[in-house]
């Protein structure tokens, strides 16, 4: 049984919840758990379910959307609705955790980044970028914790608004942002748009 809020009714959402809930708690390393949640994702919700209206909505000044679907009490995992207008993206980032990105509407591309020095310090990194690969509907994605491979970009690819299901291995609050121009770092704190008032 659930511990914390599901913003929506959905019986798909929470069959998928509680699959990650079940997942989580077995304790398993990160990239097996992300595997795990990439089939989860897969096997669960359907390659044309739409997102309940709720968790749809756009907020008008945001590049894009992040919808709160559920946060763990134990702050575990959270899964997050978002919505991407036209070509809209991310900044390049990484989520200091492991991610399965669920492509629900819409056409995703994702652009994945090295960091060129040996280590990140001082708040300063050099990237590049090492590849790239669209997400149809019905695509899953996993991403394992850095430093393996979590240094990505995400982007609408197409006119169609974009919808995608994000599974966090943490709250899903924070990011890493990097600045390819000025060579920058910063920690960012994410908002979940459908929690404001």
């Amino acid at each position: 049984m659930l511990q914390g809020t599901l913003h929506t009714p959905d019986a798909t959402m929470r069959a998928y919840v509680e699959a990650v809930d079940a997942i989580v708690a077995a304790g398993h390393d990160p990239v097996a758990t992300t595997r795990m949640v990439e089939q989860a994702a897969q096997n669960l919700i359907p390659s044309n379910y739409e997102v309940p209206a709720g968790l749809r909505t756009e907020y008008p000044s945001a590049v894009y959307t992040r919808n709160l679907v559920y946060s763990d009490p134990e702050l575990r995992f959270a899964v997050v609705a978002i919505v991407w207008g036209s070509f809209r993206e991310s900044r390049i980032h990484d989520h200091m955790n492991w991610c399965v990105v669920r492509c629900l509407a819409g056409t995703c591309f994702e652009t994945s980044y090295s960091i060129v020095d040996d280590a990140v310090c001082n708040g300063r990194a050099e990237v590049c970028v090492s590849g790239g690969r669209l997400l149809q509907q019905g695509g899953v994605l996993g991403i394992v914790p850095p430093p393996r491979a979590n240094l990505h970009r995400m982007a609408n690819a197409g006119w169609p608004v974009l919808v995608t299901l994000h599974t966090y291995g943490d709250p899903g609050t924070r990011a890493r942002v990097f600045d390819p121009v000025e060579r920058s770092i910063e920690i960012v704190n994410l908002q979940f748009h459908n929690l404001l008032p």
